[in-house]
């Protein structure tokens, strides 16, 4: 044998175990960072590709797949880390079984692969059925296809079928569109847009009303980003053919993260009045439920995901969608049972998302110990929000070992950073010999009070990462720590900077406010469906009692103070480093009346006077309670009674304020 030529084994396998391979390899390619071999793992994939590109595989199936083997990597990395600290507790026992659990999904899908595509060879398994008594399991379940597949974003495993009563020449020219579009979809899993889209158009060319093309072509120009093209190829899709539901169903999910949600409504209740495909009903109508829910019309919205899960009461993602849905209707009991009830039947497949849900409500609920812990899914449900914590080559601090130098990395808005920022001094506090540097991307270096063991970088700082023994998320300090209860934090206690200088400068500013005065912040980042914007002329009835306002936003929202006929003072703030002005403003006003913002924390931290508005729909944060919060003592909370609805509250502050003066 010469030794310096490399073998290569030929053997045969089955088709579910050659996808089960590439899907592997694409999750090493993700997630090593090592050289060397991620050549190894490229030189792999490059030998399996022409077999992977020659199989018309579902969109949806091999995602599917890929999504179970995905699951087992992370289950199997955090049984390596149980193992190496001697952790054979009950998490350890769960993470085992789990190991089994998921095998059974994955083989489940190498299965349904295999009867896709008739594979000669199938893998063979004889085990114990651990769910329904001692016998071999034995899973002969059907499965048919048909000439052409209807490959979708998210979409079936069924297929539409032509009529190919033609003669020769046109069976040549259709028989070449397929192969053509075969070809593209291979291109299309392994994300090789440019070239998918090539041959969709190929297609296209040789058989016009090819509407399978069409809508494949739109999936290529999502995944690119070019909306205006993904959404003209679903409609031409469905001008061949106007009762083609995946075209309907996809359209209507591109609509509904484009936040058009009038318009996704209107694609699901199309495709909701075609006879064909009825496997997909379940699907539209869940993703009507999340529309209205967006929409915060929440009794239709619990209305249609009850409609998915009488559809199909195994489909998981209706029972998800309505326990969001009580989770922002504060019905929280009930949204923790939807999310469990998800968790019990849909093992593996969607877990993180159910936990990470579920900490809402436990939060909310004020059940701070298991809250923190099951918000530590997010890192799986949100990897692109945590892309500067993961690039950052140190590995996690778990708690246990020894720390003497940590980089904690602050996460989500500005809020969060100011808020969360007293578990760094916690942190200090139990481990007296620990030295923590804190990254955040926000220019607030100068908020904060010096502490001798705390460094506060920012982006661009130079930084030596061997100085570091570990990194930690900052909302992974309190599952550090064993938080198990929040008290409110005083003004005695803040760690922000005072600047004495500005104050009084600001203090002589405003001298000619004789009035009640009152700092006004009414509009927030409006980056998710918590109500955080108050138009500004329904403060009127506020204005119209013996009180000087003084505006506080800044940004987004400033341009509404050329709109309103009723007073308020406009100064020039915060034009050197952001709230600078602020900070001094708040310690000079009697009151503060604002929207859940970043300032509500800046303002419970000096102690001033706050009183919070919030909308019928708002963050876990300021849990149930009618007035109080687990935050801060000066901060009152004042809540509207119904989604989009603000005059009722505003009401409330007035005749509060009423008080106030007298």
């Amino acid at each position: 044998m010469n030794k310096e030529k490399k073998d290569v084994l030929r053997v045969p396998v089955s088709v579910g175990e050659l996808f089960d391979k590439y899907t592997i390899l694409e999750i090493k390619k993700e997630n090593i960072k090592d050289i060397v071999k991620l050549g190894l793992v490229d030189n792999e994939m490059k030998a399996l590709k022409p077999l992977i590109n020659k199989y018309d595989i579902s969109f949806q199936l091999y995602n599917q797949l890929k999504d179970v083997n995905i699951k087992l990597w992370n289950i199997e990395d955090q049984l390596r880390k149980k193992e190496f600290n001697k952790e054979f507790d009950e998490e350890f026992i769960k993470l085992a079984r789990s190991v089994y659990f998921t095998n059974d999904i994955r083989g489940d899908k190498k299965r349904e692969i295999n009867r896709f595509f008739n594979s000669d060879i199938e893998e063979v398994k004889h085990y114990v059925d651990y769910k329904s008594g001692n016998k071999l399991v034995k899973k002969d379940k059907p499965f048919q296809r048909s000439p052409l597949s209807g490959l979708s974003d998210n979409t079936n495993d069924n297929f539409t079928t032509y009529n190919l009563n033609m003669d020769n020449e046109q069976a040549k020219i259709f028989n070449d569109a397929v192969n053509l579009f075969n070809e593209a979809n291979g291109f299309l899993r392994t994300r090789d847009f440019d070239s998918a889209i090539k041959n969709y158009r190929k297609a296209i060319e040789l058989v016009p009303d090819f509407k399978d093309a069409y809508n494949n072509l739109a999936n290529c120009y999502k995944e690119k980003n070019d909306i205006e093209s993904t959404l003209e190829c679903y409609k031409k899709a469905i001008e061949i053919n106007e009762d083609f539901k995946p075209s309907y169903k996809n359209m209507g999910c591109t609509l509904q993260e484009l936040k058009r949600y009038e318009e996704a409504i209107k694609c699901y209740k199309r495709g909701l009045e075609s006879s064909i495909m009825p496997e997909l009903n379940k699907e539209l109508y869940a993703n009507m439920g999340s529309c209205y829910d967006s929409l915060k019309e929440f009794s239709i919205a619990e209305t249609y995901c009850k409609k998915s899960i009488e559809n199909d009461e195994n489909f998981h993602v209706g029972y998800f969608n309505l326990g969001n849905i009580y989770h922002q209707t504060k019905k929280l009991e009930e949204s923790i049972a939807l999310y469990d009830h998800v968790l019990k039947n849909n093992p593996g497949s969607a877990d993180d998302k159910a936990k990470f849900n579920k900490s809402y409500s436990k939060m909310c609920l004020e059940e701070w110990k298991e809250g923190f812990q099951l918000y530590e899914h997010r890192f799986n449900v949100s990897p692109r929000n945590y892309i500067a914590f993961v690039s950052i080559n140190l590995p996690i601090w778990n708690g246990k070992d020894e720390c003497n130098n940590l980089m904690v990395v602050g996460e989500q808005g500005l809020g969060d950073h100011i808020q969360f920022y007293r578990y760094i001094l916690e942190l200090l506090d139990a481990y007296p010999n620990m030295e923590i540097s804190y990254y955040t991307t926000f220019k607030c270096k100068h908020f904060y009070k010096k502490h001798d063991r705390v460094t506060i970088l920012q982006r661009y700082d130079r930084v030596d990462l061997t100085k570091y023994d570990y990194k930690l998320s900052l909302i992974s300090i309190p599952v550090r720590l064993n938080i198990d209860k929040v008290t409110p934090i005083s003004a005695a206690d803040s760690y922000l900077v005072e600047d004495y200088d500005n104050i009084q400068f600001w203090k002589s500013k405003l001298s000619n406010l004789k009035k009640f005065r009152i700092g006004l912040c009414w509009k927030g980042n409006d980056t998710t469906n918590i109500e955080k914007y108050i138009p500004l002329h329904l403060f009127k009835n506020i204005a119209g009692l013996d009180v000087d306002i003084i505006s506080l936003q800044k940004g987004d929202g400033e341009e509404e103070l050329r709109e309103v006929d009723f007073k308020i003072n406009q100064y020039s703030i915060d034009n050197d480093r952001p709230f600078e002005d602020t900070l001094a403003i708040l310690k000079n006003i009697d009151l503060l009346i604002t929207i859940d913002t970043s300032m509500v924390h800046i303002a419970g931290l000096l102690g001033v006077k706050t009183w919070l508005i919030l909308g019928a729909v708002s963050e876990w944060r300021w849990g149930t309670h009618e007035k109080n919060n687990s935050w801060y003592d000066s901060v009152e909370l004042f809540r509207s009674k119904a989604p989009k609805e603000w005059d009722g509250v505003l009401e409330d502050v007035k005749e509060a304020l009423q008080k106030e003066l007298k």
